[in-house]
């Protein structure tokens, strides 16, 4: 994909992430009122975090989303900094969607770890689906994400994804130029234990797929403080936990917040991408538990 071509689809669902945005506002602070879909699985959570100037901005959106699934998880849990959010302090609309399953739970900031940390920790037997705060996510990801599951029972199942490449010396490049799936074919050939899901697009992790490392704080925040995606990349090769991409997928997913962050700079993928802090934590992890991709 060229850059220009790169650059005017991330304006498009720039562009689709406001309207959806509309239809959010519309529901809550006129109708005041949300349809829900009556199928439900009880075996499946849904946890995320949100923080500063994103917990007034987008989260509620992502949040809107998730409640209008067409099969609902049996909760919807936001992680927010107890050190700075309380009950009396909650945006109005974050409020009404806990009439709708939202539930809020005060906890420990360890950045964007927080969404998965405390939520191994809290629902230990439950299937987790982690996404992002600044996220519009079509109605059916927890549908397909479960329908995958069902398939593929003990693997880790992504809507995006990144694959690891080598160079002619078989050293691994850099994390930019890794091939990227978004709304993958069905005939896609891929190595499943190397797929490096993206949490962006939202990811279905089973329960008990992970041991009990994965909740190590003193080593992630030392050699991956940055990068949740990259951390728990390394937690699945250490393992062996297949990696699963979703294939013919008819799920859109819109930013929500992305020209704020763009010209504010709030955007954790710009240093890990683009400045190479992904590169530099993956190998340090993998230098940490005498590890090779």
């Amino acid at each position: 994909m060229s850059y220009l071509s790169n650059k005017m689809d991330i304006l498009k669902g720039a562009f689709m992430g406001n309207l959806m945005k509309l239809k959010a506002l519309y529901d809550i602070r006129i109708r005041k009122s949300i349809r829900l879909s009556a199928q439900q699985d009880t075996s499946v959570i849904v946890s995320l975090t949100s923080y500063d100037k994103r917990v007034n901005s987008s989260v509620v959106y992502t949040i809107y989303s998730l409640i209008q699934q067409t099969i609902r998880p049996e909760r919807i849990v936001l992680w927010l900094n107890e050190q700075k959010f309380c009950n009396e302090n909650l945006p109005g609309n974050l409020r009404f969607l806990c009439n709708y399953g939202l539930e809020i739970r005060y906890a420990k900031d360890i950045r964007s770890y927080t969404k998965i940390i405390h939520a191994l920790s809290e629902f230990a037997d439950k299937h987790i689906i982690t996404v992002d705060d600044d996220v519009f996510y079509g109605r059916l990801l927890v549908q397909e994400l479960i329908e995958a599951h069902n398939k593929h029972p003990q693997a880790i199942i992504t809507n995006y994804a990144k694959m690891p490449t080598t160079d002619i010396h078989s050293k691994l490049e850099p994390y930019i130029k890794w091939p990227e799936y978004y709304h993958a074919s069905a005939g896609l050939s891929y190595d499943s234990a190397k797929l490096f899901p993206l949490g962006v697009g939202g990811v279905f992790y089973p329960s008990h797929v992970f041991d009990e490392e994965v909740k190590n704080e003193a080593v992630f925040t030392r050699l991956c403080p940055n990068a949740d995606d990259v951390w728990l990349y390394v937690m699945g090769l250490r393992c062996k936990a297949e990696k699963r991409i979703l294939t013919n997928s008819r799920i859109n997913c819109y930013h929500t917040d992305l020209l704020r962050q763009y010209f504010t700079h709030d955007r954790l993928t710009n240093s890990n991408r683009i400045g190479g802090e992904n590169d530099t934590q993956l190998q340090a992890l993998l230098t940490h538990y005498n590890m090779t991709i």
